[in-house]
């Protein structure tokens, strides 16, 4: 039955395969301190029009094609993969959402009132029951439950006036396509990881559906490679070559520049008290996370990974990272945003303000000779060093940062006449800048 489909789909979500009905956590875009489950509409990886506009038939008939082989690679005779993939595509063309006509209305819309509007559209909380209400053809808690959400109440979805899409496929006459569009997409999920054969149809298609010319195998493999061990070797480099006093000369050096902004905000001679005391809070809150995190293991490779020397395979490695993947998601799910959540590893070359968690980040992978070194003077750290972190914390005021709050939630702390007397300064800026 259907409910039986929902209650297998949600112990294959639990184990890390792809499903129908992708679930997954994320900030909560209404309160910006919590992690919330979200479910997604189906990925029907192409777009409606693609399924509906002659002029996307290349690109159908490619995907077609790749859909076909992935059945066949699943011993599917070539009869029942060409019929199997005609009717999934029919169910994914059912399921799909036409973007294209949804955005239309919102071209012409001031910037300040689209992002409001947008969140309205595209975001809304549902209880369980109300969910279930929603799914008038099955118990869709049959596969909250089984995917390991049976004491979450509160779910996010995304788009939420397509659930009716959602809700018309998942009826008994379409449990045999339903079942194939499952297993092809478990099939997408591991074709880089099963076969080089497999690979090269998974690098065709993309080739196509992309638009850019796909790796090889041998480069496809290096770099999930660096993307999958990424914080394992980051911790390698960190303990390796970047020491406590470093980590603690750094931060004492963005503390001092965080202070010279109350100095600044002080100074500020067309900005209010109130608005100025708002301004403070940002500072009071913002985390200023340096070099490496202050605790790795969250990020760490937990599973054992085993070399083909002792009989692993790729494929049995991405399945145990894919389990751990989901696992992290399962903890995340009901917590608090903190401020030293770290968004990339400490070997990347970048510094960044984060709005969500009003944090900055000032990584490893920046802090070089060119910026930064124990052996130089303050002035000469400052210089380099410094001036990116007094970048970033100028994230925090500059017109997007300046949206939101101290907690991260996209709320207008200025005064009307504040606002109005920014946009008189952009305007200056503009007008000069309009003069070359």
């Amino acid at each position: 039955t259907v409910n039986d489909f929902l209650k297998a789909q949600g112990e294959m979500s639990l184990a890390g395969y792809e499903t129908v009905i992708p679930l997954g956590a994320n900030v909560d875009l209404n309160d910006n301190k919590t992690y919330r489950l979200y479910m997604s509409m189906p990925n029907t990886i192409l777009p409606k029009d693609a399924f509906t506009n002659s002029y996307y038939s290349s690109e159908l008939n490619t995907y077609r094609n790749f859909m076909e082989k992935m059945l066949l690679e699943t011993g599917e005779s070539a009869s029942a993969a060409t019929s199997n993939t005609s009717s999934v595509i029919n169910l994914q063309n059912a399921a799909a959402v036409d973007f294209n006509a949804l955005l239309a209305s919102y071209l012409s819309m001031p910037e300040e009132e689209l992002v409001k509007a947008l969140l309205e559209r595209f975001y809304k909380s549902y209880t369980k029951e109300q969910l279930k209400s929603a799914f008038t053809n099955c118990d869709i808690t049959a596969f909250l439950d089984a995917a390991g959400y049976s004491t979450t109440n509160e779910i996010v979805v995304e788009l939420p006036e397509c659930l009716s899409n959602v809700n018309g496929i998942l009826v008994e006459s379409n449990l045999s396509a339903l079942k194939e569009w499952a297993k092809f997409a478990v099939m997408y999920q591991y074709a880089p990881y099963l076969s080089t054969s497999i690979y090269d149809e998974y690098a065709k298609f993309n080739t196509v559906y992309s638009g850019v010319e796909s790796e090889s195998a041998q480069e496809y493999m290096l770099d999930a490679t660096k993307i999958i061990l990424e914080w394992d070797i980051s911790k390698v480099y960190t303990d390796k070559y970047v020491t406590e006093a470093d980590k603690k000369n750094v931060t004492e050096m963005a503390n001092k520049i965080k202070t010279q902004y109350y100095t600044q905000i002080d100074n500020c001679s067309w900005m209010s008290e109130a608005t100025k005391a708002n301004a403070k809070k940002k500072l009071d809150t913002m985390a200023v996370n340096v070099l490496y995190p202050d605790n790795y293991a969250p990020y760490l490779l937990e599973s054992t990974l085993s070399g083909s020397a002792i009989n692993g395979t790729l494929a049995g490695n991405m399945k145990a990272i894919f389990k751990e993947v989901e696992q992290s998601q399962q903890r995340t799910v009901g917590t608090t945003v903190q401020g030293n959540d770290w968004l990339m590893s400490p070997l990347t070359v970048n510094a960044w303000y984060y709005a969500y968690n009003n944090s900055i980040t000032i990584s490893a992978g920046i802090v070089g000779d060119v910026t930064y070194s124990s052996s130089r003077s303050e002035a000469a750290n400052l210089g380099g060093l410094g001036a990116i972190v007094g970048h970033e914390i100028s994230h925090a005021f500059d017109d997007s940062g300046s949206q939101y709050d101290e907690n991260g939630n996209k709320n207008n702390w200025w005064t009307t006449e504040d606002s109005a007397k920014f946009k008189q300064i952009q305007n200056k800026l503009i007008e000069y800048y309009d003069t070359f």
